[in-house]
Formats: C-alpha cells, sequence, structure tokens
C-alpha cells in the first residue's frame, strides 16, 4: 500500500496471557508464538496509556469466597474474573496461601510450569499457581504475598540445570520443562530449567532454533565395490567368480527410509518428516548468524526424481555400444542440471556399455502392492498385473510425456536389460566359441546391473531400513545353450546388507534448490514445476503403485517404445501387436509399450504390461531348455552362428520374508513410523490405527503353514488342455484328448495355493526357491501363478544346429555312446518325458521340501498342422501416418518356417500360391528365439495408396527345403491391410502470442494448443520444451483436440516453447509458442474526464479500478477501504455521480494493484455539461 495503510503495520494493544503490551499487530504475533498461546489484538484502544490501563484490571491475587465450609476457598486469578465471573473478594497482590485470608489451600504443595510464562511455580493444595519456584522456601513463599521475577532467586541467570531455583528465562535461553531422567540436570518437584539449546542423537550441540538432517543410512549415491570407494568385496568374489571389472555407484536410499528435518526448538529436538516415500527429500547449508556464528538450516523440499527418467532419450541406441553408447548419457545436460539425478553408466563389454539418468533419492513405493498383501485377503491373481492400454496413453508415453499408469514395474523395468552375446562353431577342434559380448556371461554382468536396478527405486536387492535384503527382486537368465549363465543376483545380497550400515555421510546441498524459493529457478535450468507440469507422483496418497493409476513417470522415451522412435527420429515402430484366434483359442495383444492380454476358456485374463516385453515370458523355450545341451559337439554345422541372450530382469524389491522387525518400526520417537516404513520391515508387518494418535506396526498372523499347491483350473483353455493324473505331488499337462500336445503350441495353465504364496519354478529338481524362476506374477503373495510356454518339436531343435539338409539327417542318425541310441532317439525320449520342478514359500519364508512336478509330452508324430500367422504388428487395418512411404511390419508365425507377401490377390493355391509371392520376410526359425507369438517374421510393406492390401502364405519346416521328398505344409492366404490418414495432423491454435503482461513474477503461463485433422480429425497428445530437444515433456491435459499446460514461475523475458504433437498413426505436428512477458509495474493513467448524465466519467489507458474521496480533510492519502469507488471495475471507462462544487480526490490502480503515490486526478468544482 503505497499510503502504508496497511493493517499489520498499524498499532494496538496486545493482550498475551495476563500482560498487556503496546506495538503492531505483527509484533504481537511473534510474542505470542514465544510464549505459546494466542495473543488477542485491538486495534480500538487508541494510546499505550489506554493498553497499560486495561492491565490493571488483569493485575492477580486472591479471590475469596466461601462455600459454607469452616475454611474460605480461594482462586488465584484477576480482579476481573473474580468480579464478574466468580462473585468473591478480591485481595491484591496475595497468594491463596496466605494465612491472612483464612482459606483450604495449604502453601508450596507442588511445582509445575505455567503457560506462557518462562519460570518454574509453585502450586498451593487448592492448586493455585504461587511464585517461583525457590528452594528456600521462606524467601520464595514472601510471606504469603506476590514476589516479582526480578525479586526472586538468580534473576539475571537462566538458571539452566539448577536444582534450586525455577526462575527461567527464555531470553537468557532456558524456558520451564518436565524433567527428564538421564538427559537433565536440576530436579526441581519433577521439573526443571530447560537449556533451549538442544544435542542431537550424535552428541552435537543445537542452538535454539538450528535445524539439520537426519536419515535411515545412507543417502543420494555412493561407490559400491571394486575401486569406487564403497565396501571391499573380495570376500564375495570365491562366491560369484571374477569379472567385476568397474562395478561403479549406485542410489543407496534404502527401502522403508525417510528423510527427517529435525528442529531445535525451545530445548527439544522435534522432527518434520519429510514427505514419505522420499516424495521430499531433506537438503542442508549453512546459515551464518549475526554474531558469526555458523549453523546448519535444513528443509524438506520435493524429490525431483521423475525428472531424471524424463532426461533420458534414444536408451535402445544407446544399447548398440560406440560413441553414443558411451557418451550420450555422460553428457546428458538435462540430468546433470537437476540437483536430483546422476548418470548411471554400465559398461559390461564393448558392444554392451550405455549410460542412464536415474535418481540420485530413489523414489519409495507401495509394499502392499508390490507384495501381493494389500488388505491381506482376497484372491489378486491376476489384478495385480496392470494393463496401460494402448492408443493416446501410450503415446503419450513415448512423446516424452507422462501419462498414468506407470507402476512400480515400469519404474523397475528400466533396469531390465538383455545382453546378446555371438558364438560361432569352428570346424578345428569342432566347438563353440564366443565372438562378442562375452564378458556379458560373467558376474560383472549381474553386478553391474544390479547397481542400476537398485537405483531406480525399490528395486532388485534393496536393503530395508533393518539392513535385511528380500531375495526376490532380480533374476538373470540365458535363452540359448552356449555359455554360461552369469551368478544369480541375489549372491551379491550380503554386499548390499553391508553398504545400508554406512553412515549416511554429508547431508545433500540440494544444488540451487536448497531453499524454498529454489522452485522459481527451476524453468532456467530446463526442468518442470512439480505441482504444476503433471508430475503426479509427488502429492498426496501412498507410493507408487503396481498396476493402473499408479504412479507418473517418463519412461516411455527410453523403453525404445515405437511412439519415440517415430516422433524423435522419423522412424515408425511396430510395437502394437494384433493376435489371431490361433493362439490359445482366444489371444490378444495391442498397447505401444507391447500390452498383452491372455483370456482362458472360463473367462479370466490375465494381464501384463510395462518395457519388458510380453514376448518372452515364462516357459518360453522350455523345451530348448531341457532338450539340447548334449547335442553336436561333431563337424556339424561348421561356421554356424548363435546368438544367445543373457537377460537381467529388474522387478520391485521384495520385503523380507517373516514379521520378527515389525516393532522396531516405533522404537525411535524422533523417526515416527508409518505404512511405508512398517511394510518394508517384513512381509507380515501391517500398520494399524493410522492417524488416531495410536498408531502401531504389527505382526500379521496367521497363513503360517505350509502352501499346498493344487491345479489352478480356471486358467488353463479346457477346449485344447487336460490336467491328467493329478495328485498331491503334481500333475501332467495333456491335450483334451489325453494325448501330447503338439508341437509349436503355446500352453497357459498354472497352480494354485491355499495360501498367500510366492512361487518358483525350476528345470533341476531339488533347487532351492530363491534360485528359481519367477511366475507371471513374479515374486509377489498370491493365490495363483501363471506359466506360459511353448515346445518346439525335437527336430526344429537339431535343425537349429546345423547347417543345410544333409547336416541334418546325419546329425540325427548320430549314436550317443553314453545312452546308446541316436540322437534322434534320444530327443524323441526327452520331448516324450519334459518336468518342471516347483516350490512355494509362505510369508515366513517356509517352503515345500518335496518337489511339485508338472510333467509335459511332444506329439513325435509327423507335422501335418498348417503353418498359422498368430499375430501381427501393427495390426491389420491399422491406420498409418499420412506421409508414410512404408512400414515395418513383423508377422508371427506359430511354427518355424519360410514367408512370403504380394500386393496381388493369389489366385492359385497351395504350393503355387506361396511360389508366386514375389517377396520374401526375414523369419526367425531358431527354436531358441521363439516366443509367446510365435516366429517372428520382419519385412517393410510399402504405402501406395489409402488402403493397401497385401497377401501373406507360410511354408513350414524350412530344414526339408532342400529334401525333395520332403512334405512340408503351405499355409492359408492371410490377408492384412494398413489404412493411410486422411490428413496430416496440424497445429491449428497456439496461445500465448505477441506480448503478455503481468504485475509481478513469478508469472503463470497457460500454454493452450489446439489440433485437428490427422487420424482422428485432431485427437492427440502433444507435449511441449523449452530448447527444441528431445525429450519433450507431455501436457497436463492432453489426448484431445485441446491441450492444457501450466507453466509457473516464469520471469519477463521473451519465450521460444516448442510445441509437438501426435496421434495414434504417428502423425507428428510441430509448431512455436512465441511471447514475452512483460512486467507491467506503472499505475493506470487517466486520458479523459467530462460529465454526462449526473455522472463523472474517466478514460483510462487500461482497465483499471478508480476511487475518490470529497471529505472535510481533503487529501490524496487516503485508503481505498473507507473510499468510494467508481462503477465500471477493471475496464477502461468508469463512471460516478457527480458531487457538485465539490472536489473530487482520485486514485486509480489497474488488476495488478498498481497505484500512483499521488492522486491520479483532482478534479474541482465539477459541473455536469
Amino acid at each position: 500500500d503505497p499510503f502504508c495503510n496497511v493493517p499489520q503495520c498499524q498499532q494496538g494493544c496486545c493482550v498475551v496471557g495476563l500482560n498487556n503490551y503496546w506495538g503492531t499487530q505483527s509484533e504481537c504475533t511473534i510474542r505470542g508464538e514465544r510464549a505459546g498461546i494466542s495473543p488477542e489484538f485491538d486495534s480500538s484502544i487508541e494510546s499505550e496509556q489506554a493498553c497499560f490501563r486495561e492491565s490493571q484490571n488483569l493485575e492477580e491475587g486472591a479471590c475469596v469466597f466461601n462455600l459454607g465450609d469452616e475454611k474460605n476457598s480461594c482462586v488465584f486469578t484477576n480482579q476481573l474474573n473474580c468480579d464478574d465471573n466468580i462473585g468473591g473478594d478480591f485481595y491484591k497482590g496475595y497468594l491463596c496461601s496466605n494465612t491472612e485470608l483464612d482459606t483450604n489451600c495449604k502453601k508450596q504443595d507442588s511445582a509445575n510450569c505455567v503457560e506462557g510464562k518462562d519460570e518454574i511455580y509453585w502450586y498451593d493444595s487448592c492448586g493455585n499457581k504461587e511464585n517461583i519456584y525457590s528452594s528456600d522456601k521462606t524467601r520464595s513463599w514472601n510471606n504469603g504475598k506476590v514476589l516479582a521475577k526480578d525479586k526472586s532467586c538468580n534473576p539475571n541467570s537462566d538458571n539452566s540445570g539448577s536444582g534450586s531455583c525455577g526462575n527461567c528465562n527464555y531470553n537468557l535461553g532456558s524456558v520451564c520443562g518436565e524433567f527428564n531422567p538421564g538427559v537433565d540436570k536440576g530436579n526441581m518437584e519433577g521439573f526443571t530449567c530447560k537449556d533451549l539449546n538442544c544435542v542431537d542423537s550424535g552428541g552435537k550441540s543445537r542452538i535454539n532454533g538450528e535445524s539439520w538432517c537426519v536419515y535411515d543410512g545412507p543417502v543420494g549415491s555412493g561407490g559400491i565395490g571394486g575401486n569406487s570407494g564403497g565396501p571391499d568385496i573380495s570376500s564375495l568374489l570365491g562366491i560369484v567368480g571374477g569379472g567385476l571389472g568397474g562395478i561403479g555407484s549406485v542410489s543407496r536410499d534404502l527401502m522403508g527410509s525417510r528423510h527427517f528435518r529435525q528442529i531445535c526448538s525451545n530445548g527439544e529436538v522435534q522432527v518434520e518428516p519429510c514427505a514419505d516415500y522420499r516424495k521430499e527429500i531433506c537438503v542442508q547449508n549453512d546459515k551464518t548468524l549475526e554474531n558469526g556464528q555458523k549453523v546448519d538450516s535444513a528443509i524438506c523440499r520435493v524429490n525431483l526424481w521423475e525428472q531424471c527418467f524424463a532426461a533420458n532419450e534414444g536408451i535402445g541406441q544407446q544399447l548398440g555400444g560406440g560413441v553414443l553408447g558411451d557418451l550420450a548419457g555422460m553428457f546428458n545436460q538435462k540430468c546433470n542440471q537437476n540437483p536430483d539425478c546422476r548418470t548411471q553408466t554400465v559398461n559390461v563389454d564393448k558392444n554392451f556399455k550405455f549410460s542412464l539418468c536415474v535418481p540420485k533419492y530413489p523414489p519409495g513405493f507401495e509394499l502392499g502392492q508390490t507384495t501381493g498383501l494389500a488388505g491381506f485377503g482376497g484372491n489378486i491373481g491376476s489384478s495385480i498385473l496392470g494393463d496401460v492400454g494402448g492408443g493416446i496413453g501410450d503415446l503419450a508415453s513415448g512423446l516424452g510425456g507422462n501419462s498414468e499408469g506407470s507402476s512400480a514395474s515400469d519404474i523397475c523395468g528400466l533396469g531390465t536389460q538383455t545382453c546378446t552375446s555371438t558364438w560361432v562353431k569352428t570346424c578345428t577342434p569342432p566347438k563353440w566359441e564366443c565372438k562378442e559380448n562375452c564378458d556379458c556371461h560373467e558376474a560383472g554382468f549381474t553386478m553391474q546391473l544390479n547397481n542400476l536396478c537398485v537405483s531406480l527405486g525399490d528395486c532388485g536387492l534393496t536393503p530395508n531400513i533393518e539392513g535385511k535384503v528380500g531375495f526376490g527382486g532380480a533374476k538373470v537368465s540365458k535363452k540359448g545353450s552356449k555359455g554360461k549363465t552369469p551368478p544369480q543376483p541375489f549372491l551379491f545380497a550380503p554386499l548390499y546388507m553391508i553398504f545400508s550400515k554406512l553412515p549416511p555421510g554429508p547431508a545433500p546441498d540440494g544444488g540451487f534448490y536448497n531453499e524454498e524459493q529454489g522452485i522459481f529457478e527451476l524453468p532456467g535450468h530446463g526442468l518442470l514445476d512439480p505441482f504444476l507440469s503433471g508430475l503426479s507422483g509427488y502429492g498426496g496418497g501412498g507410493g507408487f503403485e503396481q498396476g493402473p493409476g499408479g504412479i507418473t513417470g517418463n519412461i516411455g522415451s527410453i523403453a525404445g517404445a515405437g511412439a519415440i522412435g517415430g516422433i524423435a527420429g522419423g522412424a515408425v515402430g511396430v510395437a502394437t501387436y494384433s493376435v489371431s484366434s490361433a493362439a490359445l483359442g482366444s489371444l490378444t495383444t495391442e498397447g505401444i509399450t507391447t500390452t498383452y492380454t491372455l483370456t482362458s476358456t472360463s473367462g479370466i485374463s490375465i494381464l501384463g504390461s510395462g518395457v519388458l516385453s510380453p514376448l518372452a515370458l515364462t516357459g518360453i523355450g522350455l523345451g530348448v531348455g531341457i532338450i539340447v545341451g548334449i547335442v553336436l559337439t561333431q563337424v556339424l554345422g561348421c561356421g554356424e552362428v548363435k546368438k544367445v541372450e543373457i537377460k537381467y530382469e529388474c522387478k520391485p524389491a521384495q520385503v523380507p520374508f517373516g514379521g520378527n522387525d515389525c516393532g522396531k518400526c516405533d522404537d525411535d520417537p524422533l523417526k515416527p513410523c508409518s505404512t511405508y516404513r512398517c511394510q518394508s520391515l517384513g512381509a507380515r508387518c501391517k500398520f494399524i490405527n493410522e492417524g488416531t494418535g495410536v498408531s502401531e506396526c504389527i505382526t500379521i498372523e496367521g497363513e503360517g503353514s505350509i502352501p499346498i499347491i493344487t491345479p489352478w483350473e480356471e486358467i488353463l483353455n479346457t477346449t485344447f488342455y487336460s490336467y491328467q493324473d493329478v495328485s498331491t505331488n503334481g500333475f501332467k499337462v495333456r491335450t483334451a484328448d489325453n494325448e501330447c500336445v503338439p508341437a509349436f503350441s503355446p500352453i497357459v495353465f498354472g497352480v494354485e495355493t491355499d495360501i498367500h504364496s510366492v512361487c518358483g519354478w525350476s528345470l533341476e529338481r531339488g533347487s532351492n526357491i530363491t534360485e528359481m524362476n519367477s511366475f507371471i506374477e513374479g515374486n509377489v503373495f498370491t493365490y495363483n501363478h501363471t506359466f506360459m510356454t511353448v515346445l518346439p518339436s525335437a527336430e526344429s531343435l537339431l535343425a537349429g544346429e546345423v547347417s543345410n539338409f544333409e547336416e541334418l539327417q546325419a546329425a540325427l542318425a548320430t549314436q550317443l555312446e553314453e545312452e546308446g541310441i541316436s540322437i534322434e532317439e534320444y530327443l524323441l525320449n526327452k520331448a516324450g518325458d519334459l518336468n518342471i520342478y516347483i516350490k512355494c514359500s509362505n510369508m515366513d519364508g517356509v517352503a515345500n521340501d518335496v518337489d511339485y512336478k508338472v510333467n509335459f509330452c511332444v506329439d513325435p508324430g509327423p507335422d501335418e498342422q498348417l503353418p498359422v500367422v498368430t499375430a501381427t504388428a501393427p495390426p491389420p487395418k491399422k491406420i498409418v501416418a499420412f506421409n508414410a512411404e512404408e512400414q515395418n511390419a513383423v508377422f508371427f508365425v506359430s511354427e518355424p518356417a519360410e514367408c512370403k507377401w504380394s500386393s496381388v490377390k493369389p489366385t492359385k493355391t497351395g504350393l503355387e500360391a506361396y511360389n508366386d509371392l514375389e517377396n520374401e520376410m526375414d523369419c526367425e526359425l531358431d527354436a531358441e528365439n521363439v516366443n509367446l507369438l510365435g516366429y517372428a517374421c520382419t519385412t517393410t510393406l510399402p504405402i501406395l495408396e489409402k488402403e493397401n492390401d497385401y497377401y501373406i502364405m507360410c511354408q513350414d519346416q524350412p530344414w526339408l527345403a532342400e529334401d525333395p521328398e520332403g512334405e512340408r505344409n503351405v499355409g492359408n492366404v492371410f490377408p492384412y491391410s494398413l489404412l493411410k490418414s486422411e490428413s496430416a495432423l496440424t497445429i491449428s491454435s497456439i496461445k500465448p502470442s505477441g506480448i503478455t503482461y503481468a504485475g509481478s513474477e513469478p508469472v503463470i503461463v497457460n500454454l493452450e494448443v489446439e489440433t485437428s485433422g490427422g487420424m482422428a480429425d485432431g485427437i492427440s497428445a502433444c507435449a511441449y520444451d523449452f530448447d527444441g530437444e528431445n525429450p519433450y515433456s507431455l501436457f497436463l491435459e492432453t489426448g484431445g483436440k485441446k491441450h492444457k499446460q501450466i507453466l509457473s514461475q516464469m520471469k519477463a523475458g521473451d519465450y521460444e516453447i516448442f510445441i509437438r504433437c501426435a496421434d495414434d498413426a504417428l502423425n507428428i505436428a510441430e509448431g512455436i509458442a512465441n511471447f514475452t512477458l512483460e512486467l507491467d509495474t506503472k499505475p493506470p493513467i487517466v486520458t479523459r474526464v467530462f460529465g454526462s448524465g449526473g455522472n463523472i466519467i474517466l478514460t483510462t489507458d487500461e482497465p483499471a479500478r478508480c476511487f475518490y474521496k470529497n471529505d472535510s480533510n481533503p487529501s490524496c492519502g487516503f485508503s481505498t477501504k473507507n473510499a468510494i469507488e467508481f462503477g465500471g471495475a477493471n475496464t477502461k471507462t468508469l463512471s460516478a455521480p457527480i458531487g457538485q462544487d465539490i472536489t473530487h480526490y482520485i486514485q486509480c490502480q489497474d488488476v495488478w494493484g498498481n497505484r500512483p503515490d499521488m492522486c491520479s486526478i483532482i478534479v474541482k468544482e465539477f459541473k455536469d455539461g
């Protein structure tokens, strides 16, 4: 207010308890805060003298009255209360225990603190306050009269630690408080003059008002293993083998951990927990006091972890190695600018190295969801697996935005990586040799990806706050018969348990965001305001859930999704699938991040999603793993090349079994228990009575028996398959007619347990459950456990080991000395008796001792089945971009086959029709590379018309191509079509543009975009970026024709914001929002004044509100609060009734509150007309 009409600056009478003070309202508030009581401020009292006159009525003394007893009753109070409410006789300055008053109150009966007072006071037997405590009782009683503070004991000392004088003094550094044995000194009837300064849990002295950060363990990033500054892991090398290489660093926040801000307040350490699930972090810096002393100053502020994932771009390219793989992450500017991010480098082999931007302070997850024990009841076997869906939601993720539906599995899935090693069969001697990515078979592969996995969130081997590790959060597997499988992640668990016990180290300083106003600097560093940018991981509620509707995280751009490939580089992705009824009777898949849906005949759906491809599910290639291994050391297949996939699967961390540690959640009152903290301590830990003041982390009882395993009937497609010979120890999977399963048939079956269990499977009898492979549900406690596999034929397995038909025949006839039979007989025997062994564990980690066996057999008969196209990507009749000239496509075939296509519909049938097709596909023939949808055949299709038709045919058993008598099956024609968008997608409107005015910084700007055309009349997803480099950030509101984004914390200046929109056909539209933000700091100017119809008419140069006064004390320094306002507020034309022959003092202010220091205009002796 230019006229200083600010209410907080007006003086008045401040009443704090029984004391009156003269001052401003702000000063009154401060006095009340210091006294610990709510003050009353009365601005109607006009002078300091009047204020103190009021206080005279509050002077204290004895209010004596008689209730008919022998002795008088008494209350120590003020005269006003005594007269108006009690009706007694008031004795100013007397204590109720004064013998002259003949009361029933005995002096100095006890001691206590008084609200709003610094000192310890004696209390009489009636509960009335007496004088300040002193061990010299006679002097303190003062003959039953009130003794002033400055006349009481040691008035010039704070008396902290004194056992004899309770004359505490806040200004000198002490205040009355309860005596804490073993901590305080100077016990005065259970109370003491507490030193307002503190000593923290580490023994460090803290001054009153100082704040600092406290953690549950190590935080941020640090070295682990090797020469990186972490604990020495040489003792582990004997367990896991060598090849660790440079292991690097890891983000170290523990599962269940929280950041805490502690404050020294009036001699007590108080705690301010930062938002749970590490949504907030505590950062700490030095602050210099007026006397030059340096103290710590800490704040809890939002964790910017989500934008670490958003900073990654093109990770699919990085995985190829080379210069990009070496440097792309290292020089990621957006990652380096974010104080909560760091670069994690994986460098296993020359062609398997990359860098990824990861959080320094990884997020916590909703552990009740990731363990499957949320609610501890009900069958959630299918619901725990989320479906992110297809279409715009996934496209948004591909744009580099933050679409809803990401989950704990999605985030951890970023750490799921596959290294492909290359093996070549030499002729002399006949053996397989590794030629590329050989180190991916060593321990360094596991260790480095362990560190990446742990750095993403509560993933992999993340220890809990007690330093304990669950073993089910990560798994290493090998697809292919060559080379060894690297050590399993759980073997490294002791290392992570060790680092969890390391001291926290120095508190993070928060970088430029080390105080609250640091949020204003986010846009200048290319970062988003987490409250207004659409990043919804921060905010109320729990952690980040497993399944739909969970966290938001920018993971699409680093998942290798088709959308980002199309937007960033012009390539068209093919990650959306359509699956025919030939696979499992009913099987469909869709979604840019490869989402699949499997439906059994009973209607149960199994949903899966995320950056983990559903094309490499549990049990795929099961026949390969069982049958191949002893085959072909002789000179057959000389020069053959094999690809072996070594996969590290990163999943949400598993909480430790049992519940022995649940009670530890409440051990430290300065680290309050919470749902997240409690659940991290064990599978049986549950947080109850939350928010009631009597919350507790308890141990769940029940379900302590060993799980009973039975077949899951509902999941099996009984049209094709059946369970046979069911017993307590297992069952067989056969066809509906109780025959062996035909080769290349996908199978989905499952087991049930009678209690919440985690189950695993192995090809080896007697395996420990920690070493077993996971079912589809992963390491969650559930009742239902799903298994999927495809069983190839024995002949197809061997065909992948040789170069031609002649070598195949020779291999089949080769005799195995130990078995005394041919390889062909051996393979047929093995295919007739395939077993997997299952174990299931309860919440305490107790599993069945005897393996539960599931048996399969493959029909050895001749292949009479036609090859069938089971799935396509993109799906048939998919709309592609308006400017598309070609489309990459994948056709999945039910068995190994050679496939062709043509744009002309065949007029012949069978082999003749197949031979007439002019375009060959590149088809996968190796059974080691089969997936659930079948064998992949890839090609590039031309886009020439609005509707483009193609015709596909396949011929099976390609190993018989050189056999003149071979009876190969030719499949039926598979028609397929792709549609071109009717028009290009366009951005029809962008706002703001030109000059936009604001009254002050920071400025909030509403960025608005409208789209039209494209695949669906403008329906699309839009994203923006300040520098036009990937990744873009998704609009807060998008997915339709209108797209809105709030840009907060903007400053005055020129802006160029790059806009990119895409629809589901990958039509791309780009535009730029060019605008200037200017601050309006000038008051409005009256440009014209005239009279009309009995009114003064004002016109101004901008929308304004105008006020006038015409009282007897004319002045321009009036407050608008008591002035008369012109009509037409916030317009450029305003009016008010004319006061004849009166001078009008007029002030105008604009919509930003800008007002002149004087009148805007003075109108004298104004007459109408």
